[in-house]
């Protein structure tokens, strides 16, 4: 149904997948105390996504993964991007409660929803943005995601690219002269 300038009198039927969106903030609204513009952040963490990996830094802690082969590495980057997100929230903030958390991300859309907590584009982005929010709620935290250039988030970046070779071996059941103490990389 369209509707023309000026014509807010019309009955418009809301869709199950928003409906749940609206009923939320009809909740919530009420219960907010702090304000969205807060810039007091108890933890900044910084990330980078690659398709091959993640990496995150916080403060002197750095934390690096890579995505597996069958699921994650197929997944558009901003998917990866979101995901890495939440890895970052549940790796460092998960003992935290009442706080406020600054993102930094160079990926714009990651950023968008996050911060409009969700968006109608892109299913996916919209479920996993709406799980990062809903395990923030449960402990009170709010997350801000900040705009930061690729060159200058170094270090994470290096984290994200960083293969792993040392948790990358398995034992050989035929150990040959060219495989080092029976330990081979897989194929």
């Amino acid at each position: 149904m369209r509707f023309g300038i000026g014509e807010y009198n019309k009955i418009m039927k809301i869709p199950n997948s928003v409906r749940v969106d609206i009923d939320w903030w009809v909740q919530k609204i009420f219960q907010s105390y702090e304000s969205l513009d807060k810039q007091d952040f108890s933890l900044t963490i910084f990330s980078d996504a690659s398709l091959t990996g993640w990496g995150i830094v916080c403060g002197e802690d750095k934390v690096s993964g890579l995505w597996s082969e069958q699921q994650e590495k197929l997944m558009h980057i901003n998917i990866l991007k979101l995901k890495e997100a939440f890895f970052w929230l549940k790796c460092f903030a998960n003992d935290r409660r009442n706080c406020s958390i600054l993102l930094r991300i160079d990926n714009t859309t990651a950023i968008s929803y996050i911060n409009k907590m969700g968006g109608v584009r892109y299913h996916m982005l919209n479920n996993l943005a709406r799980e990062i929010w809903q395990w923030c709620e449960l402990r009170n935290i709010n997350i801000l995601a900040s705009y930061i250039k690729s060159c200058d988030n170094t270090e994470a970046d290096a984290q994200s690219r960083k293969l792993l070779p040392d948790t990358e071996w398995e034992l050989n059941e035929y150990p040959s002269k060219k495989s080092r103490r029976g330990l081979v990389r897989p194929s």
